[in-house]
């Protein structure tokens, strides 16, 4: 019997000069090894030191952990901030409800957190609406031994 966990992608790929403000063009979804359950996931420095190599041989950067929860809850914990990577201003966390079993489109359905002065703060609509666009299906790279 296949029991739910939450999963964990990175979203990565190139910044775009122009316009300005620049725009971040999500190129690849990156999936690391992380432990995970029906309430929580973790990647550890090694899986995430995968990542960074991945990165670093495709010549792209990471601008979005995106994760699953159980229910209709896209709220962010503590853990969800902990175990984002690397935050630094304008990285986002992007919390997608119901296991993702209904995908995460409109992406207004999903808790979408922005990295702004230390803190993650929670976009609305009408700035996910402005921030995103999207285009196609991203390529997968896999990072797991």
């Amino acid at each position: 019997m296949y029991e739910d966990h939450e999963g964990v992608v990175y979203w990565a790929g190139i910044e775009l000069g122009e316009p300005t403000p620049e725009w971040l063009l999500v190129t690849s979804c990156i999936v690391p090894e992380a432990s995970t359950g029906p309430g929580h996931f973790e990647v550890s420095g090694l899986a995430n030191m995968r990542v960074t190599e991945a990165v670093h041989e495709h010549d792209i950067g990471v601008f979005a952990t995106v994760h699953s929860h159980p229910g209709t809850s896209t709220i962010h914990s503590g853990t969800d901030e902990d175990e984002a990577f690397f935050p630094y201003d304008g990285s986002y966390s992007i919390v997608v409800p119901e296991y993702a079993d209904e995908g995460m489109l409109p992406l207004a359905s999903c808790g979408i957190y922005r990295y702004e002065t230390d803190q993650f703060r929670r976009l609305n609509t009408s700035e996910i609406d402005e921030d995103f666009t999207v285009l196609s299906a991203p390529t997968y790279i896999d990072t797991r031994p």
